[in-house]
Order: structure tokens, then C-alpha cells, then sequence
């Protein structure tokens, strides 16, 4: 089932940079987990992998990007409970010191690009100002 997008190509509720930024989350979740990004917004929870990953992406979001668990439940097309459900799960297994620093390392992957997007986005923006 497709999404609902609005004229923008984003998801009711969240502004676009809002849901940019969880698509990245989503992107470098997929790639450290081997999960398909697609399979984050399946309708059923898929296989083990597949919730665990898309429970870390749901907590990445709401704490990286200041989201409601309502609007990350919009996001994921979730309900918010489920969504503060992920987040404590990931929370409680960040006691693990091997668990939270691949957490961490995700955070700091995020972090990191965020800060290229907008590196990128700067000399785009001084390229064209600037005539090259």
C-alpha cells in the first residue's frame, strides 16, 4: 500500500525537512541493518530484523529530529503507542555498552550527514550566487 504524500511528496504532518531528515534515518538504518528501506513502512511487522531495525529508526527520529511519537507514528504509519514502545525498547537496551555505542555510532552517522547535506547545500548555494 502506497503512502499517503501530499502535492509536496511528504507525508501529512511533518514538514519537509522533517520528513527528509527521516528518510535519511530510514536510509542509514537500511544500510547498517541489511534491511530494505520499503520494508520499514510495510503494513506487517515482517520478520524480527525488520521491527528491530525499523524500532531503532522510529527512536532515531524522535530523538534526533525533536518528533512527537505521534508524528513518527505518521511517519512510519504507526500508531503513536507503538511508537513509544520502540523508543523504550531501544532505550532499556542501551544499558548494553556494545548496544549503545552502535547506537551511538548511528547518531554520530546522522549527525555527520546532516552536517554534509549542509555543507553541500551551502556551496550549491554560493556556486549559483556567485555565478559558477
Amino acid at each position: 500500500m502506497a503512502s499517503k504524500l501530499s502535492k509536496s511528496g511528504r507525508k501529512p504532518g511533518l514538514t519537509i525537512e522533517q520528513s527528509a531528515r527521516c528518510r535519511r534515518i530510514v536510509a542509514i538504518v537500511a544500510h547498517d541493518t541489511g534491511i530494505d528501506p520499503d520494508a520499514f513502512f510495510a503494513a506487517s511487522r515482517c520478520g524480527v530484523k525488520t521491527a528491530q531495525a525499523r524500532q531503532l529508526a522510529m527512536y532515531l527520529c524522535h530523538v534526533l529530529s525533536g518528533l512527537t511519537m505521534t508524528q513518527v507514528g505518521q511517519f512510519f504509519r504507526r500508531d503513536r503507542t507503538t511508537v513509544a514502545h520502540a523508543c523504550a525498547l531501544i532505550e532499556d537496551s542501551r544499558d548494553d555498552r556494545m548496544i549503545d555505542s552502535r547506537i551511538q555510532a548511528l547518531e554520530d552517522s546522522v549527525a555527520n550527514n546532516r552536517h554534509a547535506s549542509r555543507a553541500r547545500a551551502h556551496t550549491v548555494a554560493g556556486g549559483i550566487s556567485h555565478g559558477y
